[in-house]
């Protein structure tokens, strides 16, 4: 199971035209938690008029995105769409709207929440997690040498440590 996410949680915000975009990125590996980031975000950033979200889990395969008020298809979206262009999973991101008093539009609203999340994510760290197996062996002395040869030396081979 091998895909890319972010290494850690991240707020960002935006300006645009007198409304505040603001945006949480977060890891995650399941729905629910998924669904406590975004709960979350509407106790940390109380009154705010949208909390527009989308969010990828890759095992079991979900996806799922909120407009929470916005015309549809102009929020919750473009989130979406910007996760995956970026080839994301395990991630959900929250655009918390707080309403500056000038209307958007549809290409303005779209265009806001897709750079909300461009943003944050170009100042997130990208990596990949690959699948592994954890190996611990316990080996006599004299069969080190042979060990190291044949495994600990393979580019495949991550060790975490060695005690003697």
């Amino acid at each position: 199971m091998n895909y890319h996410s972010i290494r850690h949680e991240i707020v960002t915000e935006l300006e645009i035209k007198k409304s505040r975009f603001i945006t949480w990125v977060s890891p995650i590996c399941s729905q629910a938690e998924a669904e406590q980031i975004i709960a979350a975000a509407r106790q940390r950033w109380p009154g705010a008029t949208h909390y527009c979200f989308a969010w990828i889990i890759k095992e079991p395969v979900m996806e799922r995105c909120s407009d929470d008020g916005e015309p549809s298809g102009t929020a919750g979206l473009p989130i979406l769409t910007t996760l995956k262009k970026r080839g994301l999973e395990n991630i959900v991101a929250v655009v918390v709207r707080y309403f500056g008093g000038t209307l958007l539009g549809a290409s303005g609203l779209i265009r806001a929440y897709a750079d909300s999340v461009r943003n944050a994510l170009d100042q997130a760290d990208i990596v990949k997690y690959e699948e592994g197996l954890l190996i611990r062996l316990v080996i006599e002395y004299p069969d080190l040498g042979l060990i190291q040869h044949r495994f600990l030396f393979s580019p495949e081979v991550v060790v975490e440590s060695i005690n003697y």
